[in-house]
Order: C-alpha cells, then structure tokens, then sequence
C-alpha cells in the first residue's frame, strides 16, 4: 500500500509565511494560507496517486513538560521556548489566528473527508509521522515536511521525505546515508534558541571529529568526557557560569530529537492515537466541505471542488 503521510503544522505555516508579506488583513491572509495548503496537498495526492492519506497535527508537547522538571531535565532550558519572543503586536495576532484557523482545518479534515488525521494530546506531528511509518514498515510511505528531523525516517525500507519547500527527495548522503549518524549529530549540534532551544552538547565540535567518535568507541568515550562552561542569563536578569557535562546532554537530547527513544509513555501514545485515527475516520461530506469552503472564502476551491474530491474521498 502507498500512503502519503503530511505534516499539516508545517504545511500551513509555510503557506501562511508566504502569504503574509504584503500586510494584507488577517482574514485574506488565513483564506490565502488554507487555499495554498489545500492545493498543494491534492498537487501531492496527485502526482503520487496513493492508497492512503495521512495528515498530522501538532498538540501540546509532552516535551515541554518534560523541560520544565529538573528530575529529568539537565539544562532547565524550555523546549521551544524561543518561539514568537520577538514579534509584533500585530504577528502574535496573526500566529494567534492562525493558531486556530489551523485546529479549525484539522477538524474539518477530521470529520467532514476521509482522509486521516492524527493529533492526541502531549504528541507532536513528529512523533506521530513516525509512530505511523513504524507501525507500517510492509507499505511504501511517502513522508512530506519541511522538518529535516525526518530524515531519521530513511532507515525504513520503502520511505522517501520530500521537502515541500523544493519539492525534492530528503537523502542522508551528508551521512554516509546512515540514520543513526544523522541523529549522533544532531544531538551534539541541539537546535539554536530560534528553534528548539535544546542545548547543544558539545560547541564548536567538528563534523569530522562527531563522525570520528561515532565510529570509534575509544574516541566516543573521550568526547562523551568531556565537559564545558558557559555564561547562562538567569530570570532575574543575571548572568551566571553553568558547567555541563557533554554526555549527560546527548542522553537528554537523544530523548528530545530522537524519533525513537521518546518515553515510553508516549510511545504508548503514538500507537494508540494511530490505531484510533485508522478506526475512527471520517466519511467525505460534500455539502458541509463547501461550507467550509464558503466560510472561509475559498472560492477557488468551491469552482473546482469535483478536482478536490478524489483527495478527500480517499479509500
């Protein structure tokens, strides 16, 4: 079986990110970033002509909890806590709009086509796009996301990642097309404070040496011993010297950029919400996917809805 499975959260902030640079009033740029995303998912069912459709959607992370408890956290540092800290009064109410405009799209996916849609509390689209390829290894997935942490998806028989950015097939060729490679890095390099705000376990670290030490035990252990200082602002305002010790940050990050070494509860998680997505979808609705439609003004869609129906009617 052939499924396309689609990370709905990047999909529609890479439309909305397009479609909001000319200033024009919210409702026109939310109309516009759904009408982007609407094409290019049927561009996508389309060109690939699969047997299955997977949308997923983010929800409140269990990462973040997970980054709040000193119990379990070395850094203190929270996850994504960097996000949205230096916009505008007018972008917060953009993202604020399109926050809800984006739950708005996953529930009528939800209920009103039959494609699946995956969302559960506590889960990202990460782990769930990950949960579903894990749990159908016989099936050919096509993974689409802008989201390079896909890329430890490749160590599957049968997944391509395509980047919706390039259109472009995902290779780990920088990796010596090894997975666990690309995930030893990442976890050494953590993600800068615009992204994730994990911390990175070693600075200034060599790709060379990081591929060294992954392929010599001897070499690891050295590196994994090794332990750094830096200059960390406290809430009040002051600055303050943390010591880490680089091998308690890649045991912390392998938890938090690792697709497969998440808690257990939350592998739990991911396995349920995919059995019940699989068991609870929902049938297409003409008449109330043009309400949607007219609702949000996407008349485009509405002149051409018969060429949106083999997407949404999927299986």
């Amino acid at each position: 079986m052939k499924t396309i499975i689609v990370d709905g959260n990047n999909l529609l902030h890479r439309t909305f990110h397009a479609n909001n640079k000319a200033g024009d009033p919210e409702d026109v740029v939310i109309s516009m970033c759904i009408l982007s995303a609407l094409y290019k998912l049927n561009i996508y069912y389309r060109r690939f002509e699969p047997d299955e459709v997977v949308i997923t959607f983010d929800a409140w992370s269990w990462r973040k909890d997970f980054t709040k408890d000193l119990s379990k956290c070395v850094t203190n540092k929270p996850y994504k806590g960097h996000r949205r800290t230096d916009k505008t009064a007018r972008e917060l109410r953009m993202f604020a709009a399109l926050d809800e405009h984006i739950q708005e799209f996953a529930d009528m996916l939800k209920t009103r086509t039959s494609v699946v849609v995956l969302q559960r509390d506590k889960l990202e689209g990460d782990d769930l796009m990950a949960a579903w390829v894990q749990m159908h290894r016989d099936d050919e997935n096509i993974v689409i996301s802008g989201d390079k942490d896909m890329m430890q998806l490749l160590r599957y028989e049968g997944v391509s990642v395509i980047d919706p950015a390039t259109d472009k097939n995902r290779t780990l060729e920088d990796f010596n097309n090894d997975a666990d490679l690309f995930v030893f890095e990442k976890c050494f390099r953590g993600e800068a404070k615009t992204n994730d705000n994990i911390q990175s376990a070693f600075p200034r670290i060599r790709k060379t040496k990081i591929q060294q030490a992954y392929n010599d035990e001897y070499l690891r252990t050295e590196v994994m011993a090794h332990t750094f200082t830096q200059l960390e602002e406290l809430p009040n305002g002051e600055f303050k010297e943390v010591e880490y010790k680089t091998v308690d940050l890649i045991n912390e990050n392998m938890v938090l950029m690792s697709l497969r070494h998440q808690p257990d509860y939350v592998k739990i998680a991911m396995v349920k919400e995919v059995e019940f997505g699989k068991a609870n979808r929902g049938r297409y609705n003409h008449m109330k996917f043009l309400n949607y439609c007219n609702k949000n003004d996407l008349h485009p869609i509405i002149a051409k809805v018969e060429d949106f129906v083999p997407l949404l009617a999927v299986k």
